[in-house]
């Protein structure tokens, strides 16, 4: 009875410190793939649609990833918070306590209570898991590891169908959770319930395994992984990173998103040397402990782990990550708590525990404040990378989204400039080219892409969205067919047809466009705006203000540009012009060359009689830019 209160007062403690550190990352913003993935992602603003994410990877056609679970997760989230990021962050918080918890279960089956739960608790507050856990989209990192933890630790409990059940789920959050097969026998070895008579429990687990492996490479369709570096070059770099990977461990003083090194190319690199000799050092001492099986098990749980992502046997996306080491880590930590205990004096010994703990705990903390800041964390990641070329990308994103097109522009220019120059970086350059009004440019860069990649819809729909602006309607709605075609869940592509085919008086298919962009974003202003419109159109009066009223609830407490824009148009067709006149005035003022709004508050004036400051503010616009179409048909409409 003791031993039980005993243990749920370490499981508290546990569950404590580790909300504690990372509490001050709970209201931090999302931040690179953090947009893509929740932001802008249709199956994350749908419950029902999240469901399709069991037959996609998790970018919607755009990665190799196939995590439904953690989709499925963002979209019962987002039910609750929407896109507030605080719902997302205290997911991972509560996932990674999870995880450190069933740590802490398992290891007592193995440990003493004692070093189960300093290790539980090391691995809980290390600063190595931020990048898993402070980032939004390291999600599927503790929610793989609580699915497969959880799974062996009902198996021991004899639930042996929801431990099935756990471990399917498990390897739908995550690729990396093949490595849950190894570690469940590795635990029953260790724990000595590994045993021949349980067979039939075996090939049911190595079953469902194996029926991942087919419902994702056949059913899916998902392309064998391959790598255009050498398996030579792979092979040298690995062994550096086993030793940075260690040196993290103990000394996490320098950290970054992007840890990708320079590839090996030559044995009697200095680096190569001793990493395999510090490797071949590490297996010598596992072999002579190999009775041990203390030592053996967490020993075999790190060098799978690190195998795994060394990029070897599975060529990855980089060479080096913080967070590959989510799981693995735990085998380094027991050796850590293992050498501490070794201590003989307890005093100096919880003194030196204490200040290491504490230190730790503190960079954690630190290290959730550089999420706080997305532009100052890109550059700060920039600068400790040897190979920033999704830094670049992700930061002029972060530009593009802030509407700063010039600074986004600049920086790809840059990136380009340094080599860089992949679809992600050129694509982002023609976003910025065309955001800046200078189309012919856009134009050229998205056929270069085209050329790369001819089957890369977001670039087709902005060619579509490109030929719109030049009025070359029946090539902009070619481009947007070809890019529905090769990814249907799209939904920007939806937007730009719903401006063709009113331009071509198609009413049918505007209707079938709102349809899809309810169902893709439910929560967008613009499919309920989009309806008012075509219910005006036809003289239905009160059906027209419901949906206007409906686009104006979703706006009017967002305070971005880009929804105060919109929320100045939506409030000019609700005939509330003073209201939007206020709204653009306001706009104009934070970017004082911005013709668009320009033009919105000509509207205005004319809308209230005032033809003649509105003819000024047109004839403004065309001097800035003498090809702005939508000036020159309001001044023809005004009879100038």
């Amino acid at each position: 009875m003791k031993e039980e209160k005993g243990k749920e007062f370490w499981v508290v403690f546990i569950i404590f410190f580790t909300f504690l550190v990372y509490s001050n990352s709970i209201f931090n913003p999302f931040i690179g793939d953090d947009i893509s993935l929740i932001c802008e992602n249709p199956f994350v603003k749908n419950l029902k649609l999240s469901l399709n994410s069991f037959s996609k990877d998790i970018y919607i056609g755009f990665s190799k990833f196939y995590r439904p679970l953690q989709i499925i997760s963002y979209a019962l989230i987002y039910r609750i918070f929407k896109l507030a990021p605080s719902g997302y962050h205290l997911l991972n918080i509560f996932l990674h306590s999870g995880c450190a918890i069933l740590f802490y279960l398992l290891l007592k089956e193995i440990y003493d209570i004692k070093i189960s739960f300093l290790v539980s608790l090391l691995w809980a507050i290390h600063p190595i898991h931020t990048e898993a856990i402070t980032y939004i989209s390291g999600t599927a990192d503790p929610l793989f590891l609580l699915f497969g933890l959880l799974g062996i630790y009902l198996y021991n409990r004899n639930f042996k169908i929801l431990s099935y059940i756990s471990f399917f789920a498990s390897l739908l959050s995550k690729e990396t959770a093949v490595l849950i097969l190894p570690f469940f026998f590795l635990y029953q070895y260790s724990t000595g319930k590994l045993k021949r008579y349980f067979w039939k429990d075996y090939i049911i687990i190595f079953l469902i395994f194996l029926i991942y492996f087919l419902f994702r490479f056949a059913i899916l369709n998902m392309e064998k992984v391959t790598s255009d570096i050498s398996f030579q070059y792979r092979f040298f770099t690995a062994f550096q990173t086993f030793f940075i990977y260690i040196s993290l461990l103990i000394f996490p003083f320098v950290l970054t998103i992007e840890r990708h090194i320079p590839y090996i190319k030559t044995w009697k690199n200095v680096d190569f040397i001793a990493g395999i000799l510090y490797f071949l050092l590490f297996l010598y001492l596992l072999w002579i402990k190999r009775e041990n099986k203390k030592i053996l098990f967490p020993g075999l749980l790190f060098l799978g782990n690190w195998i795994f992502h060394s990029n070897i046997i599975i060529p990855l996306n980089g060479n080096l990550r913080e967070h590959w080491m989510y799981m693995g880590s735990a085998g380094f930590f027991i050796y850590f708590v293992f050498f501490m205990d070794k201590i003989k004096k307890e005093k100096p010994k919880k003194i030196l525990l204490i200040i290491i703990f504490f230190l730790y705990g503190i960079r954690t903390i630190l290290r959730n404040y550089d999420w706080k800041y997305p532009e100052k964390f890109y550059l700060k990641s920039i600068e400790y990378s040897f190979y920033p070329t999704f830094l670049y990308g992700n930061l002029c994103y972060f530009y593009i989204n802030n509407g700063e097109y010039e600074k986004s522009y600049q920086l790809s220019k840059k990136a380009i400039s340094l080599g860089i120059k992949n679809e992600t970086i050129l694509y982002i350059y023609g976003v910025s080219l065309s955001n800046m009004k200078r189309y012919e440019e856009a134009e050229n860069v998205f056929k270069e892409i085209l050329k790369i990649n001819p089957e890369n819809c977001e670039v087709l729909t902005e060619m579509g969205e490109l030929y719109f602006i030049k009025r070359d309607v029946e090539k902009a709605e070619q481009f947007l067919n070809e890019s529905l075609k090769l990814n249907p869940d799209y939904p920007k592509t939806y937007y730009v047809l719903t401006e063709v085919y009113r331009v071509k008086g198609n009413i049918e298919k505007i209707w079938e466009c709102i349809r899809k962009l309810k169902q893709y974003v439910p929560y967008d202003f613009y499919p309920y705006y989009l309806e008012g419109l075509l219910f005006k159109e036809k003289g239905d009066f009160e059906n027209a203000y419901k949906n206007f009223q409906k686009a104006y609830s979703i706006l009017k407490n967002k305070k971005d540009f880009h929804s105060l824009f919109n929320l100045g148009i939506l409030t000019i067709e609700m005939g509330k012009i003073d209201e939007s006149l206020n709204i653009f005035t306001t706009l104009l003022k934070i970017k004082p060359e911005d013709i668009e709004v320009m033009n919105e508050i000509g509207i205005c004036y004319a809308i209230k009689g005032n033809r003649e400051k509105a003819k000024e503010i047109w004839e403004k616009i065309l001097l800035k830019n003498p090809e702005y179409y939508p000036a020159r048909e309001n001044l023809k409409r005004l009879g100038f």
